[in-house]
């Protein structure tokens, strides 16, 4: 615990002087074209049974260790690809013109696979700060070559939204019967843009029935996703859509997790980064009131600026509900969102989720159409 506590403070700390991002030299960290995404056939197709009909959740030992399984390449091509959205909703460009129309649009090489022929934003948003300054920012495309329409969230940008991260007070959702509490600012930022951010999507969604319906977002970004998600899959919506976060904060109590781990209506892509501090935010408490995290988890044990490879990455049903039933924490090296003495906090691994995924500096349409034409010209090459 008192591991913990020294990260947040380090986190706050750090943040407080100005650090939100960190210069790197990237490999090359692009998807592999002969491996399609699993949800896609090599003409396209969307083939993944688990879109309509998602696997049921396998139990963990109930003695707090998890199952863990090695990551397929084609899903390894999801997260790529999925970070890569994730990273545009930094872009300035792509979340300041409520309109949409335009092409998806990245700089300093942070979505490098996405084409933007095929990413079209149709709604970007910025919402401005409401009571005690919380906001969201992000936006909504369809994506033709890969058959998806993406709602993304950016994450934190500022020393004010780092600080709000870290914030312990919990709010009544009413998501669920039981007790289902929400991290205040978490909540509070997507109640202020909820109704916009639905208002623009279900016609999107009505109007792109091909498409599978993805949300995704990186640090607070993937807990307003979190949030977002769980409630376009419950009434009146009831979408099915995939929830893809990377180095997300934990979101609200054990029966908030539970019920969206248990959910349905879709899958649940949990991304940690080994050294991340954020994941390991709010600090995790007693059921049924502490912070928790959804389950499973996908965590890489590779560290910054390298690219990630099969090898890198474990799927963890590391089920926190076995660890509440039975009051056991789980080994070191177990809990891994939860650093131990040995494993130093680090900002930088934070930012490095596949590539920097929050390098984005694009800000302006005339820097937007030189970036375009620079990746037909490599595209051509």
């Amino acid at each position: 615990m008192k591991v913990e506590a020294s990260n947040q403070l380090l986190v706050l700390a750090l943040t407080l002087c100005g650090v939100n991002s960190i210069g790197t030299t990237e490999p090359d960290g692009t998807l592999d074209p002969a491996i399609p995404p699993s949800f896609l056939a090599p003409d396209g197709e969307i083939t993944d049974p688990t879109i309509l009909n998602p696997a049921p959740e396998f139990p963990a030992p109930l003695d707090g260790t998890p199952n863990i399984s090695i990551v397929a390449q084609s899903k390894l091509n999801d997260f790529l690809l999925l970070e890569q959205y994730a990273a545009a909703s930094y872009c300035d460009y792509n979340n300041n013109y409520p309109q949409g129309g335009r092409r998806l649009a990245c700089d300093n090489d942070v979505c490098p696979d996405l084409d933007p022929l095929d990413q079209i934003t149709e709604y970007e948003f910025v919402h401005p700060p409401g009571f005690l300054g919380w906001s969201s920012t992000g936006y909504i495309a369809t994506d033709n070559s890969n058959h998806l329409t993406i709602l993304a969230f950016r994450g934190s940008h500022d020393v004010g939204d780092f600080i709000r991260d870290a914030q312990l007070v919990m709010t009544s959702t009413g998501l669920c019967p039981v007790v289902c509490l929400a991290h205040s600012g978490f909540w509070n930022t997507w109640k202020l843009s909820s109704n916009d951010i639905i208002n623009a999507l279900l016609p999107v969604v009505r109007q792109n029935p091909q498409n599978r319906l993805v949300i995704t977002g990186h640090s607070l970004g993937g807990a307003l996703a979190t949030l977002a998600a769980t409630v376009l899959r419950g009434p009146p919506y009831n979408l099915e859509l995939d929830l893809y976060t990377f180095g997300s904060p934990r979101v609200g109590n054990y029966f908030l997790a539970r019920h969206i781990s248990r959910q349905g209506m879709g899958n649940n892509y949990r991304v940690s980064h080994i050294h991340d501090p954020v994941p390991g935010l709010p600090l995790k408490g007693l059921p049924p009131f502490g912070y928790f995290h959804v389950w499973p988890q996908w965590y890489i044990t590779s560290g910054n600026n390298v690219s990630v490879t099969v090898n890198d990455i474990n799927e963890y049903n590391w089920n926190e509900e076995a660890m509440a039933i039975t009051d056991v924490e789980p080994p070191a090296g177990y809990d891994t969102d939860v650093t131990t003495a040995l494993d130093i906090p680090n900002v930088a691994a934070h930012l490095w989720y596949f590539r920097q995924v929050s390098g984005c500096t694009l800000t302006t349409p005339t820097t937007a159409l030189a970036t375009f034409r620079r990746r037909q010209r490599i595209r051509r090459q």
